[in-house]
């Protein structure tokens, strides 16, 4: 007796096939059923739902092993043009066994998620060594606290065709080992094809070193009250300049790590940080990077604490301080066809309130991020007006020009929950609260502001794009028609076997 599903034609059946949800896993395990099946799994509008190939591990890693092994599924892997790799979120890391991907001779797209670096270092070298043509890395909730491999250029610079990286870290990347970028580059990798850079989370060591000389600075100078005669002023001055030196030479290898920046030429999105270790030169070399993409329209830049002012007042470092606000500045002017611009975990000062100035002409959205990261400072009350209250007068810079009536802009204020209870209750915004005072200063200028709920996360969902659906208006019944071809399959399959 014929089951249901063989009472379908063979174009119903393609229609079915095709919503496999684009699993080549399925659509292999649904050509071996039959003849006929077989016949219809070949038909292009079903064999191209092979260009994405989703694996999870560490489970089933056999099966996945004789998969892309299988001679039978040759053919059909050399289809794949996204592969798609995951793992869950795990409580204690492993590095399962690497995967046989000699047959994915075509992937143009590597995406992972939850891996670790070493793992993605290892899948990148592969595909390196398989197809030249990868053209875009995506690498999502990256695992921090395996210290295998720290991060480095060589995780992306062996593909040259690339026009879009993407590095993003579990946990906002202040904890765990891998990220932690502490090595120059052996050999400066050439980006001139990149569009689209995201790089964010990724910890400057130097930053330890620097948090290290402003304390050691800010304690000679508290010592200075001490000092009374020549040859204790003499010993102050000597231990400034030894630690101005060791600050200089910080910079220097700040510059050398960062120097791959000046071979970035077609950049359209790029989203960047941590900033915290950038020093006035370093900033100037961002700078250089602007002028060489006059195409950057989206910009986001990530933690910036104006040199560890929350923490030292050091006077020897405030002219160091302005020099590198006076930077930031200029890398704003360097870009003038900027539309969206997303600041995380910065604190606002003097070089952005220039920097309103030069994007006011072209800038349509900003978006502003505080996360838990600057609640350690907030002893006082003023501390709060410090971090919070310098928005207003950014906001008035960047939206100074009027646009016509029909062009609405928007600026988003995020702040992490604990943040946002201590401006609410700040004698500062007692009579006005951030969102009026804010409101008030743009008002006028065709500025929709929005106070969303904190939800910011430095995870992102999977970009594996959608099979095409050949279904159309059929797809909720093809969808229910679907289920009974998996229990089918199941079926025959147990039949084929037990035969």
């Amino acid at each position: 007796m014929k089951s249901h599903i063989s009472k379908l034609g063979d174009d119903c059946l393609e229609l079915v096939f095709t919503h496999s949800e684009g699993n080549p896993w399925t659509l292999s395990s649904i050509s071996q059923v039959c003849r006929r099946w077989y016949h219809i799994a070949q038909r292009s509008s079903v064999h191209i739902q092979w260009r994405v190939l989703q694996i999870s591990l560490p489970n089933k890693h056999t099966a996945y092993t004789e998969f892309l092994s299988s001679d039978y599924n040759k053919r059909h892997l050399a289809s794949v043009k996204h592969l798609y790799i995951s793992k869950p979120i795990e409580t204690r890391h492993g590095h399962p066994k690497s995967l046989p991907l000699n047959a994915l001779t075509h992937v143009t797209h590597l995406e992972t998620s939850n891996l670790c670096l070493a793992e993605i270092g290892h899948i990148s070298q592969e595909l390196k060594l398989i197809t030249p043509d990868i053209i875009s890395i995506t690498c999502n909730n990256i695992e921090t606290w395996c210290d295998t491999r720290q991060f480095s250029t060589n995780l992306f610079s062996a593909h040259p065709r690339l026009n879009k990286i993407c590095f993003r870290f579990n946990e906002d990347g202040h904890s765990g080992f891998s990220s932690i970028h502490n090595v120059p580059e052996e050999a400066i990798p050439v980006l001139n094809d990149i569009k689209s850079f995201v790089l964010t989370s990724v910890r400057d060591y130097e930053d330890v070193e620097q948090h290290d000389v402003l304390g050691k600075m800010q304690i000679v100078e508290n010592n200075m009250d001490e000092v009374f005669s020549q040859e204790q002023i003499l010993q102050v001055e000597q231990q400034k300049s030894s630690l101005l030196l060791v600050w200089s030479d910080i910079e220097q290898r700040l510059l050398k790590k960062y120097r791959y920046l000046a071979s970035v030429k077609n950049l359209e999105h790029l989203d960047f940080g941590f900033c915290y270790a950038w020093t006035p030169a370093m900033w100037r070399n961002f700078r250089s990077l602007a002028k060489s993409n006059p195409n950057l329209k989206y910009v986001g830049l990530h933690g910036w604490d104006q040199l560890g002012k929350f923490a030292s007042r050091s006077s020897t470092f405030q002219p160091i301080r302005a020099d590198a606000e006076s930077a930031i500045a200029e890398c704003f002017e360097a870009m003038p066809n900027l539309i969206t611009l997303k600041l995380v975990d910065f604190a606002i000062g003097p070089g952005l309130f220039a920097a309103g100035r030069y994007i006011a002409k072209s800038i349509c959205d900003i978006d502003i991020i505080f996360s838990k990261y600057f609640l350690k400072y907030l002893n006082e009350q003023a501390d709060v007006w410090h971090l919070v209250g310098p928005i207003k007068e950014f906001l008035q810079c960047a939206f100074a020009v009027e646009r016509l009536q029909g062009d609405t802009r928007t600026c988003s204020i995020c702040l992490h929950p604990d943040l946002k209870d201590r401006v609410n209750i700040s004698i500062f915004f007692k009579e006005e609260s951030l969102v009026d005072m804010i409101q008030s200063a743009i008002k006028g200028k065709n500025v929709t502001v929005k106070l969303p709920k904190y939800l910011y996360q430095n995870t992102i969902a999977p970009t594996t794009p959608p099979p095409p659906s050949e279904a159309g208006k059929f797809g909720n019944q093809v969808k229910i028609v679907f289920v009974q071809v998996v229990v089918s399959v199941i079926t025959s399959c147990v039949n084929i076997s037990a035969k």
